[in-house]
């Protein structure tokens, strides 16, 4: 009989429930005595090259299936992988990471699934480089100080002599278990124009140019929309239709309508959405390059756009007083705000109109404009608020935690921070939005389309049973255990209204919920109170809204049926991950502006008013700023301890609780970490 090959020893590895001894494989697979000796340096074989490996004192096995990831360093013993497939982070204990270091791309498998725990198999490519701050120690000793937060120090080994306190790209070396680096780049400064955004957006991995083959892809196109692009579409061009966005607003995608209904009840409300999918085909260079990315990523007077600017700034832009081809969801709302039917069309319009939300908001009060636009707006903000009405009454929650607003002078520095104002014009887009998202989520559900939901799952128990118990203590009534509902958070969020730990409490019972994320199951969406829930407004910024037009283009009938991607789950994970870390993104760049600002007021002090605590810090808000401020409560003087209540304590008479006012001292700024360290002002 001739020797087995490797497949088949693979093969009855497999039938035996991925396990056997030797003996039982060459039983299996009919092995004479005088055909061990070979047999078994064929096994020895397929070990070394850990096709199968061996478990317990006996068996071989079939390795446990291998993953790709960044290591991520913790600052403490244990560390995460960010698995390159963009599933979620991997727990890897002090003892299973293999001597990796942050950054290092690994091999690792999954030791636990249920706990998404692992362990490092090997390297495959250390971190070749990183950026960071140049510092002297005593005798001149130059040394890293990496924008990576949880990067140790790095021993300088080779830079020039008069660098210091600049950001220097540092190339490593590896040796001997240690990581040392030379200098191989002077960027500049903490002022140099652009570099913060620079460093947070190479900390992360993000792709900022484009492959040359999807630029000429984008080129390709030409300036004006052809008839033939037009010939099966539904022609709205003379279909009253205006954009609202944002002042500082990059790109320009969707666009709404007023049509009399089919009764004299209803209203048509119409959501034209730039028609990225006539552009970006499935699986061309710009598809490979927006996937990639999956989401734009916004910062303070700055965009990392997920398509080129030809497409993003242009040609999927709804652009006033152009043909721009579109997808166009007409859905029948009645005098109760209630979605009573739907109409899905490719289509093409051609924008009255860009209008920002401050002078839409103008308009509506009165303010001068054309008049048929100020017309049709004073009727969306009425229809607008009985669809807000209703969707309150059904469950959904609503709630206003201003972002930052940063305020820049002509030469882009930053001069002042304030909330972000809160118009009408902001709750009727995304009133309209919203609808629109739900109303293609059930069609395309009740079609039975594959395609990626966004999905808002019910909160953990145990989360809800500890808010419940902070809850208590500021005697608000509890969240109802086991299946709370978007009702009871929404009473608990109404009961802080108006009370100064209302920032507190309201941060802590978001804190509660589930992070949204993208599913091929339509699993409903918690917050909204909606049984079926997608992304299909923004396609120029969101990969997964495009996805979600190809799909309804197949349910329309427009494109033949195919069958799902094999990695659709994959590209749902991958999706919700980097939308994720663009949100980090965002944050980390706000949070460098705001820390470059705050440099310019070393010493100065703030009266700031208590907004909360945690563990190990107490937060405040600086009166006239809208910046959170953290003091550690061990920096204060005397030994000071946080109580059951959420009150800071100094023996039995002295207290500081949320709501008080204190006045605080800029002592110093990080911006290795994007920091600023603020003491008590004594």
């Amino acid at each position: 009989m001739a020797m087995p090959t490797r497949e088949d020893i693979i093969r009855v590895l497999k039938r035996s429930r991925g396990a056997a001894t030797p003996r039982t494989l060459a039983n299996l697979l009919g092995i004479t005595k005088k055909e061990m000796t070979a047999f078994k340096r064929l096994l020895r074989g397929l070990k070394q090259e850990e096709l199968v490996v061996r478990t317990g004192r006996s068996h071989l096995a079939l390795p446990a299936a291998r993953f790709r990831g960044e290591f991520l360093e913790t600052g403490r013993a244990f560390g995460f992988v960010r698995p390159l497939s963009g599933s979620s982070d991997v727990f890897i204990q002090k003892w299973a990471r293999a001597g990796a270091r942050d950054g290092d791309i690994v091999e690792f498998d999954l030791t636990d699934p249920g706990r998404r725990a692992g362990r490092v198999v090997r390297i495959i490519e250390r971190l070749p480089s990183a950026l960071g701050i140049l510092v002297r120690r005593s005798g001149g000793r130059a040394v890293l100080l990496p924008f990576r937060k949880n990067m140790e120090e790095v021993e300088i080994t080779a830079s020039p002599n008069d660098v210091e306190n600049s950001i220097v790209r540092v190339a490593f070396n590896y040796g001997h278990g240690e990581r040392t680096g030379r200098v191989v780049e002077v960027l500049g400064d903490i002022d140099t124009e652009g570099i913060g955004e620079r460093v947070i957006l190479e900390i992360h991995n993000r792709p900022v140019e484009f492959s040359a083959e999807a630029l000429a892809e984008a080129e390709s196109f030409p300036d004006r929309v052809p008839s033939s692009a037009i010939k099966n579409r539904k022609d709205y061009r003379n279909l009253l239709c205006f954009t609202i966005d944002p002042d500082d607003a990059k790109d320009y995608d969707d666009a709404v309508s007023l049509q009399p209904g089919h009764s004299p009840d209803t209203t048509i409300l119409g959501v034209h959405i730039a028609d990225v999918s006539h552009f970006v085909a499935d699986g061309s260079a710009l598809d490979v390059d927006a996937r990639a990315r999956s989401c734009s990523v916004y910062f303070p007077r700055g965009v990392v756009p997920m398509l080129p600017p030809r497409l993003c700034g242009d040609l999927c832009s709804l652009r006033a007083g152009v043909d721009r081809l579109t997808f166009s969801a007409m859905l029948e709302i009645n005098r109760h705000g209630e979605v009573v039917g739907s109409e899905f069309h490719s289509s093409v319009i051609r924008s009255s109109a860009r209008l920002t939300y401050t002078e839409a908001q103008a308009m509506i009060e009165g303010g001068e404009g054309p008049r048929g636009i100020r017309d049709a707006l004073v009727v969306m903000k009425a229809l607008s608020e009985r669809m807000l009405d209703l969707r309150c009454r059904q469950g959904s929650l609503d709630f206003d935690l201003p972002e930052p607003l940063l305020h820049f002078d002509e030469d882009g520095e930053l001069v002042h921070i304030s909330p972000y104002p809160r118009l009408a014009t902001h709750r009727l887009v995304e009133e309209f939005m919203l609808a629109a998202n739900e109303a293609v989520a059930r069609h395309l559900f009740q079609n039975g389309i594959p395609t990626l939901y966004r999905a808002h799952e019910a909160p953990d128990p145990e989360k809800v049973d500890e808010l419940n118990d902070l809850l208590e203590i500021f005697h608000i009534p509890p969240i109802t255990l086991p299946d709370p509902s978007p009702r009871d958070f929404q009473r608990a969020i109404d009961m802080c209204q108006k009370r100064v730990e209302e920032k507190f409490l309201v941060f802590k019972i978001l804190r509660a919920l589930m992070l949204a994320r993208y599913s091929t199951v339509s699993l409903g969406h918690f917050g909204l109170a909606k049984e079926f829930y997608l992304h299909f407004t923004s396609p120029i910024r969101r990969y997964p809204d495009l996805v979600v037009h190809r799909a309804l283009r197949v349910a329309i009938g427009e494109a033949p049926a195919i069958s799902p991607p094999d990695d659709l789950d994959v590209l749902a994970d991958a999706t919700s991950r980097l939308e994720r870390d663009a949100n980090e993104i965002e944050r980390e760049i706000v949070a460098w502006k705001i820390a470059r600002f705050m440099r310019k007021h070393l010493g100065e002090i703030y009266d700031a008013m208590v907004i909360g605590f945690s563990a190990h810090h107490m937060m405040l808000e600086l009166d006239g700023l809208y910046i959170e401020a953290k003091v550690r409560i061990d920096s204060l003087p005397g030994r000071w301890e946080l109580d059951q209540g959420y009150t800071l304590r100094f023996g039995r008479k002295k207290k500081i609780k949320i709501g008080d006012q204190l006045k605080i001292q800029v002592a110093s700024v990080d911006m290795r970490r994007r920091e600023t360290v603020f003491l008590l002002a004594v």
